[in-house]
């Protein structure tokens, strides 16, 4: 006998809980069909025992608990990346400190702020656009891991590209782990 999968928790999950016992008496009258990409798994709520005679129970709490660390984690990379753009864009004073004093093209000393606030903004987009993701997936739509994915994909690049540039700066391994674990926790989401 199956259990629909048809309550979600706080992360999109599923809240077995809320389940109740149709009035038909069983559960194999029942379509299985899930709600939700991200909780797609049922469960067996009597036995919980395959014909094989495993467990099924463990490896569905397992799964449940990898994606609710992997949706939590997701969303608090979007959040770390989306704020970063704040700390970006203060940090224009140092440049401010560092180019002021010499005598620069009056064009070029403006672009580069232009370009500073302009990534800024860039990283506050990419943050909200990751938070919007994770709606998405909490609803059980996977075509917007799209974008995730070259946010993801974006953040490694560059940061092996400044490690290289900038001889083994350790800042730009930031940029290396926040692209890593937006990826990460993506696969881990998305995955059937």
């Amino acid at each position: 006998m199956r259990a629909p999968n048809c309550a979600t928790g706080p992360l999109g999950v599923a809240d077995r809980s809320s389940l109740q016992e149709p009035a038909s008496g069983g559960w194999e009258d029942i379509d299985c069909t899930p709600l939700r990409a991200v909780s797609a798994t049922c469960f067996h709520r009597s036995s919980r025992r395959t014909e094989a005679g495993t467990s099924t129970h463990s490896s569905a709490n397992t799964d449940d608990m990898l994606k609710n660390i992997a949706s939590t984690t997701f969303l608090l990379n979007s959040f770390v990346i989306g704020l970063g753009a704040f700390g970006h864009g203060t940090a224009v004073r140092d440049v401010h400190a560092a180019i002021d004093h010499f005598p620069i093209d009056p064009d070029m000393h403006s672009m580069l702020y232009v370009v500073w606030y302009f990534v800024s903004g860039c990283m506050f987009v990419f943050g909200l656009t990751l938070g919007w993701v994770w709606l998405r997936l909490r609803a059980g739509d996977r075509r917007a891991a799209v974008a995730a994915a070259l946010i993801g994909l974006l953040y490694v690049g560059i940061g092996i590209f400044g490690l290289i540039r900038r001889e083994g700066d350790p800042f730009m391994a930031f940029f290396v782990s926040l692209g890593a674990i937006d990826l990460a926790s993506l696969y881990v989401l998305t995955r059937d």
